[in-house]
């Protein structure tokens, strides 16, 4: 079993803005450790599975602040061993210039990502490289496996994404998934 999770909602302001203070806010998003709490736990409070689990994790966590305070709270639950890298963040974001314009962050945030995914050079890595980046680690997670170990990764929403969709093709499925707020569990397992 391998079980996925993407860190909780970041507490930052989401109103809308311009293009100059989405990059603020960007940056906000990616710095702060303040995450809704209330939606890991009305997840775990809820997830059948869970008490019948041998808590032998280990969990490779992200370093950005979101994924690492998520973590802390999702351990009150699981009991894992915690290994940190930066392998596991977020796919390069930058929000995109667009004058005169003022949207919500996440709308920002997301025309960024849609003009990223089509060539838009408004990050430092492309797209392939950060997929590769997170078909690598779908492959550590089935080498785990392999060594008996059960991983949990703690990472972002489009890392996760392709992780999944990696292990997908290797002959994975979801069995469980649960979400709440930013927050989502996913339980993959070899068919």
């Amino acid at each position: 079993m391998i079980i996925l999770i993407r860190h909780a909602t970041p507490q930052i302001e989401y109103g809308k803005c311009d293009y100059k203070v989405a990059r603020t806010r960007l940056v906000d998003y990616n710095e702060t450790k303040e995450v809704n709490v209330a939606e890991i736990d009305a997840i775990f409070k809820k997830i059948p599975w869970l008490e019948t689990q041998p808590n032998n994790f280990t969990a490779f966590i992200s370093k950005l602040p979101r994924a690492l305070s998520t973590a802390e709270h999702v351990s009150g639950y699981l009991d894992f061993k915690k290994e940190y890298s930066y392998l596991y963040k977020e796919f390069d974001a930058h929000i995109i210039k667009l004058p005169f314009v003022k949207l919500k962050v996440r709308t920002w945030f997301l025309i960024s990502r849609v003009a990223w995914f089509f060539g838009f050079k408004a990050g430092t890595r492309s797209f392939k490289s950060e997929r590769e980046r997170a078909y690598q680690c779908a492959g550590q997670l089935q080498e785990l496996i392999a060594k008996g170990k059960s991983p949990i990764l703690v990472a972002h929403g489009l890392f996760n994404y392709f992780v999944a969709r990696k292990l997908k093709k290797n002959g994975w499925k979801i069995c469980e998934f649960h979400k709440q707020g930013c927050f989502e569990v996913s339980q993959l397992k070899k068919v």
